[in-house]
């Protein structure tokens, strides 16, 4: 049983978000709570008093979501400034992004579907400005995130085809003049 929890990292004092996703996920589908958490040495010292999963759970949530102001608004000021830089991974960068979003969520930060959507779009380089030019004509009932992210990642990947397309005919035209 010990294995399976060398599956995913050990909680550490810098991937709490991760390492809880991964819990909730293997709790979920063993169906169990009382199960011994995978955590390093430097948080044992949180949780070595307690005897039950639960009650170790909760003391790692106190600890690493401590919902203050401060918390909120740092992560409230990384929503903009996550920029998309062209040619960078949009499917990193959606994730990146929304890794954000959860962990307001997790506070207690009310994250509007509408307003997520927007700061999303404000993160996209001007190459995106058309699709979010049609994008912001749809009705707000309409404009999810799962509908953002669909027509973000289609339209990545339609750059990047273009782009490996316009690298090969820039290679044929260069052994063409060559011949």
């Amino acid at each position: 049983m010990a294995a399976s929890y060398t599956l995913f990292p050990k909680l550490s004092n810098t991937n709490y978000y991760v390492w809880k996703f991964n819990i909730e996920l293997l709790l979920l589908v063993r169906e169990l709570w009382d199960v011994v958490v995978a955590v390093e040495e430097s948080q044992k010292i949180l949780i070595k008093e307690l005897k039950a999963a639960k009650a170790f759970w909760d003391a790692l949530k106190k600890h690493h979501e401590k919902s203050n102001i401060t918390n909120k608004v740092s992560l409230l000021r990384q929503m903009p400034s996550k920029r998309l830089v062209s040619g960078e991974c949009m499917e990193d960068h959606i994730h990146e992004f929304l890794s954000i979003v959860d962990r307001l969520r997790d506070l207690s930060e009310k994250v509007e579907e509408h307003k997520a959507v927007a700061f999303l779009l404000g993160t996209l380089p001007d190459d995106y400005n058309h699709l979010i030019s049609l994008l912001e004509m749809r009705s707000e009932e309409d404009l999810t995130l799962d509908l953002v992210k669909k027509k973000l990642l289609q339209e990545f990947k339609r750059n990047m085809a273009a782009e490996i397309l316009l690298k090969m005919a820039t290679k044929i035209f260069v052994l063409a003049s060559q011949m």
